[in-house]
C-alpha cells in the first residue's frame, strides 16, 4: 500500500509485491513534568492546600486530566480530599486544569485534604494527557498515562491535658428552714468541679487563632458557672510551636432526681467543650476557611463529700479587735438527716464571745447550716484557731429503749471532720488533693502551719 497525499485529498494506492513489510507509526510521548507542591506536615482538621503544577516540555498542545485516590485509613478516623466542586473520603475522577497546556506553558491546580487523625496518608495520583489537532480542535491521539504517589504526614496542631478537683458550691445549700420551700424549684448546684486545661501548641509552624468558644455539650446536671477564657482571648492571637497556657473552667453540679442515686457512682458529662477556631499564620493560598479543633473537658466523677464543717477565716485580723468567723455544717448526704451537738473549746489566743456549746437544729439531706462566732485575738503572729468540735449523734436502736438513760446509753457519737475552706479541694475518691496524691498516697512534706490558721497583726 503506497500512500500519497495530492491535493485536495489522501489516496491509497495499493502495491502489487510478493515480498511485504510491517511499520509501525507511533505518536511523540507526551514530554511535561509534574510539580507537587504543599507546606510539610499537614494539621488534623484543617483544609490543607496540595498545588499540582504541569509544565509543559512539549511542542503540541495538551489536555490534562487526573484522578486522585485516597487510600483508607488504618484506623477508624475519617480524612477527606476536596476540590471547588466535589468532596470525598476515596476517589476523585476527572479533575480538570482551567486552560489546556500550551506548547512550554504552566497551568496549576489545587486540591485539599481534610485529615480526621494523626498517620501517614497516601495520595496516588494517575494523570491522562492527549495532544490537541489545531485544524480539527480534536484529539489526535490516544490518552497516555502518568502515576505519582504522594506521602503526607499528619499531627497534631494542639495538645492538652486535664486536671479536676472538687469542691462544695460557693453559692452554698439551702438552709433546712428554706429547704420544703424551695421544692420544685430549679436545683441548685450542691457541688462544684474544677477543671484546668493545659494547652500547648505543637505544630510546626505557627498558627493564627481567630476564637476561642464554649460549646454547650447538651448536659442537664451540670453546667458552666464561670471560666477564666475572657471574650476577647484570640482576635489576632499568633501561637507558636511551645506555646502553652492553662484555662480554668468552674462547673456546677446539680442533685439527681432519683432519690436513690448515690454521686460517688455517677459519671456525668461535662456540660460544654472548648472550641478553637484557627488557621495556618503562613498560608499563602486566599479562602481557606477556619479550622476547629474540640478540646473535650474530662467526664466528671463527683466524690460523696458528705457530712463536713467548713471554716472560713478571714485573711488577717487585728490584736485586740474582734472579728467575725463564720462556720458552715454542710450536710452533702442525699440520704441521712444529721442530728448534731458543737462545742468551741476554749484557748488563750482568743477571747470567745457567745454561747460555746450547744445542739444544732436537725440537718436535712443537702442542706446547711451556717453559724459565727466573735473572737477577739490577745497574741500577734500566725495563730491556731480554737478548735471546733461537731458531733453527730446516732441512735442505735431507740425503740427498744424503756427510759432516757437507756437511750442515752444506746446511742454513739462521730466525730465530724472540719475542713479549712481556704484549702477545700478533693479528687474523685474525696482525698485532700493538698495532702495526698492521685493514688490515694500521704504527700511526703505536708506544711500544717497555716492549716484552720490566722495571721494576726499588731
Amino acid at each position: 500500500m503506497w500512500l500519497v497525499s495530492p491535493e485536495p485529498s489522501t489516496k491509497f494506492i495499493p502495491l502489487r509485491r510478493t515480498d511485504t513489510s510491517v511499520v509501525q507509526f507511533r505518536p511523540a510521548p507526551h514530554e511535561f513534568k509534574v510539580d507537587i507542591r504543599h507546606q510539610g506536615k499537614a494539621l488534623v482538621g484543617e483544609e490543607y492546600p496540595i498545588d499540582i503544577i504541569i509544565t509543559s516540555q512539549d511542542s503540541r498542545i495538551l489536555d490534562i486530566t487526573f484522578d486522585l485516590l485516597l487510600q483508607p485509613a488504618e484506623d477508624d478516623t475519617v480524612h477527606y480530599i476536596s476540590t471547588n466542586e466535589e468532596r470525598t473520603t476515596s476517589l476523585l475522577r476527572g479533575i480538570t486544569f482551567n486552560d489546556s497546556l500550551e506548547p512550554l506553558g504552566t497551568t496549576k491546580r489545587t486540591i485539599f485534604l481534610n485529615a480526621g487523625g494523626t498517620g501517614s496518608r497516601i495520595l496516588d495520583f494517575s494523570f491522562q494527557s492527549r495532544t490537541r489537532s489545531p485544524a480539527s480542535q480534536g484529539y489526535s491521539d490516544e490518552a497516555k498515562e502518568h502515576l505519582e504517589t504522594l506521602v503526607i504526614d499528619v499531627v497534631e496542631p494542639i495538645r492538652y491535658s486535664s486536671q479536676v478537683t472538687y469542691s462544695p458550691s460557693r453559692l452554698g445549700l439551702p438552709s433546712s428552714f428554706s429547704y420544703f420551700s424551695q421544692l420544685g424549684e430549679q436545683a441548685q448546684t450542691i457541688l462544684e468541679a474544677n477543671v484546668t486545661l493545659m494547652i500547648e501548641c505543637t505544630a510546626e509552624c505557627k498558627l493564627e487563632v481567630a476564637e476561642m468558644k464554649w460549646t454547650s455539650m447538651g448536659s442537664s446536671r451540670t453546667t458552666l458557672l464561670d471560666s477564666s477564657l475572657s471574650p476577647d482571648s484570640a482576635g489576632d492571637l499568633k501561637w507558636r510551636s511551645g506555646d502553652a497556657f492553662a484555662v480554668d473552667a468552674s462547673i456546677g453540679i446539680k442533685p439527681s432526681e432519683e432519690p436513690n442515686d448515690k454521686p460517688v457512682e455517677t459519671r456525668l458529662q461535662s456540660p460544654v467543650r472548648l472550641d478553637v477556631l484557627w488557621r495556618r499564620a503562613d498560608n499563602t493560598h486566599p479562602n481557606i476557611p477556619l479550622a476547629t479543633t474540640a478540646i473535650l473537658l474530662p467526664e466528671l466523677y463527683p466524690p460523696q463529700l458528705g457530712l463536713s464543717v467548713i471554716v472560713n477565716p478571714p485573711a488577717t485580723a487585728k490584736l485586740h479587735s474582734p472579728f467575725t468567723l463564720s462556720i458552715k455544717i454542710r450536710n452533702s448526704d442525699p440520704l441521712l438527716s444529721a442530728d448534731l451537738s458543737f462545742s468551741l473549746e476554749p484557748t488563750d489566743a482568743f477571747v470567745i464571745a457567745g454561747m460555746r456549746a450547744g445542739r444544732l437544729p436537725l440537718i436535712l439531706p443537702d442542706t446547711e447550716e451556717a453559724l459565727s462566732f466573735n473572737l477577739i485575738p490577745t497574741i500577734v503572729g500566725v495563730v491556731k484557731l480554737p478548735l471546733f468540735k461537731v458531733q453527730r449523734v446516732e441512735v442505735e436502736d431507740s425503740s427498744r429503749s424503756e427510759t432516757v438513760e437507756q437511750t442515752r446509753s444506746s446511742s454513739s457519737t462521730e466525730i465530724v471532720p472540719t475542713i479549712d475552706e481556704r484549702w477545700n479541694a478533693v479528687d474523685r475518691l474525696g482525698h485532700n488533693v493538698h495532702f495526698y496524691t492521685s493514688d490515694g498516697q500521704a504527700r511526703a512534706e505536708i506544711d500544717l502551719s497555716l492549716w484552720l490558721a490566722i495571721l494576726v497583726l499588731a
